[in-house]
């Protein structure tokens, strides 16, 4: 049976730092800018803010340590045993306590599981760099968004340039099935903004009539290092 002692260990020693300077520093923030604006607050929101908050954090980081340690067996001490690992954990529960919910610490949890505790290669560190920079920057109905993109695009059959793509016909299907999702949604500019993560591409060439078409084409194709980013961010684990 694989010893995983080190790892719980280093979380425990994490989870108590952390827990004193970033916990405490929200809270305070969080007080501050309540009571600045109504001050008879003050007294009250003393006592209950610190339980309150203290719980949120607590419930938020359950949940990226139960992501973590999901089939925890396969969990070697020696995946766990190497610094960059220790340090992007500690980066990722600064995030998880930052976060005003809880929908993203899932993958936050699957950064670190498949980064460096699966049997596979472990992430590099320009990788895990990026890739929290990007979870940091969408909201989860972006992630939603961009996951479903891409499952769309690959149902589709259409390629470009050995990538999936969508045509202007499974582009209109795959705003109904987010409509679904997100009624209220502006689904033209969200799928716009995710094209900053390079992902999604747009205007990919198209052949028609034996004949290519370089630009305007309105279709949208989903780039070949979302795989990787899928595997390390969107899937439990590996």
């Amino acid at each position: 049976m694989p010893d995983i002692d080190d790892f719980i260990e280093a979380q425990k020693e994490i989870q108590f730092a952390e827990k004193i300077n970033s916990v405490y520093r929200a809270q305070n923030s969080v007080k501050a800018a309540v009571v600045s604006l109504i001050p008879v607050l003050g007294a009250l929101f003393d006592k209950i803010t610190d339980q309150t908050l203290e719980d949120y954090q607590n419930k938020k980081r359950q949940k990226f340590v139960d992501t973590i340690l999901a089939n925890k067996d396969l969990i070697t001490s020696d995946m766990v045993k190497n610094v960059p690992c220790i340090i992007n954990i500690a980066r990722s529960i600064e995030v998880v306590d930052r976060c005003a919910s809880d929908d993203k610490v899932v993958y936050y949890g699957n950064l670190i599981r498949n980064g460096y505790l699966s049997s596979k290669t472990q992430i590099s560190n320009d990788e895990f760099d990026e890739y929290i920079s990007i979870l940091n920057e969408l909201s989860y109905r972006e992630m939603i968004y961009l996951n479903s993109f891409a499952e769309h695009a690959r149902k589709s059959g259409l390629m470009s340039e050995d990538m999936p793509r969508v045509d202007k016909d499974n582009l209109k299907r795959y705003f109904a099935y987010m409509d679904k999702i997100y009624p209220q949604g502006n689904h033209e500019f969200i799928l716009k903004r995710l094209l900053r993560t390079g992902f999604i591409i747009e205007d990919v060439p198209v052949v028609e009539h034996e004949t290519v078409i370089l630009g305007g084409t309105g279709n949208y194709a989903l780039d070949k290092s979302y795989d990787n980013f899928e595997r390390m961010v969107i899937k439990k684990f590996s």
